[in-house]
């Protein structure tokens, strides 16, 4: 390239982020089967550090995996709330109501996702029963297994995962969804938006003590909005 035009190599790279939503900053740039994904960086309040959010179409993004322990201890601190019982601070947070799910996503400058949001970043645009693809398939969720200590009728008790109860987030990199969102089935149900009848509020993707069929990006569950269980969590979406 001429010196001469130089100058206009900081005026393409500009525009280029044009498009990019205030607040969003570029991460790093993941593979997730053979196809590359671009990771965002949503920055939290204060020095709480950032969410990883990755796109799932033009101007809505999700957050990459669960609120972890850190990022909600840090939301704690700030907001003077009890933090949940629970171990591990790259684990989800889980024991928090819907309000307070809401509340995080409101703090961040986020929302909850609606169910057709959730299940959009799940499914990509197949008709796919899993993240991953339409089998079930082992070592890609973190489900009701061998090691999990409860004794559910559906424990499937020839397989481990390695978890007892949460794993870290991003554990089961193989049951990544099309858009790069990880653990969005098992580890965890999911808070959304939605109101699931008589007051409930939806949940999705099943959790460590659910059955793998849980999993599947159409099951739903509902739960009244005050429940805290150590198998319910929630990741946050950014609109346009």
């Amino acid at each position: 390239m001429s010196r001469r035009w130089l100058w206009l190599l900081p005026l393409v790279a500009a525009l280029a982020r044009a498009g990019e939503p205030a607040g969003l900053r570029e991460g790093p740039v993941v593979d997730v089967r053979g196809t590359p994904v671009q990771v965002h960086l949503w920055a939290l309040p204060g020095d709480a550090g950032d969410l990883e959010l990755v796109e799932v179409e033009p101007g809505l993004f999700i957050g990459r995996h669960e609120v972890t322990r850190r990022a909600y201890a840090a939301f704690c601190r700030a907001t003077g709330r009890e933090m949940p019982p629970g171990a591990g601070d790259d684990h989800p947070v889980a024991d928090v109501t819907w309000e307070e799910a809401r509340a995080f996503c409101a703090w961040a400058g986020l929302a909850l996702p609606r169910e057709a949001e959730w299940e959009r970043a799940a499914r990509g645009r197949d008709p796919r029963r899993f993240p991953w693809g339409d089998q079930a398939g082992e070592g890609r969720g973190n489900f009701c297994d061998a090691d999990c200590p409860e004794d559910f009728e559906w424990k499937e008790a020839d397989v481990r995962d390695g978890f007892a109860y949460t794993a870290p987030v991003g554990s089961f990199p193989a049951g990544a969804a099309p858009c790069g969102a990880l653990d969005m089935a098992g580890n965890v149900w999911e808070w959304c938006e939605d109101e699931a009848g008589r007051g409930a509020r939806a949940a999705r993707g099943g959790g460590w003590c659910s059955p793998r069929v849980a999993g599947q990006v159409t099951f739903r569950h509902a739960f009244p909005p005050g429940t805290r269980w150590a198998g319910l969590g929630f990741r946050p979406v950014k609109r346009p």
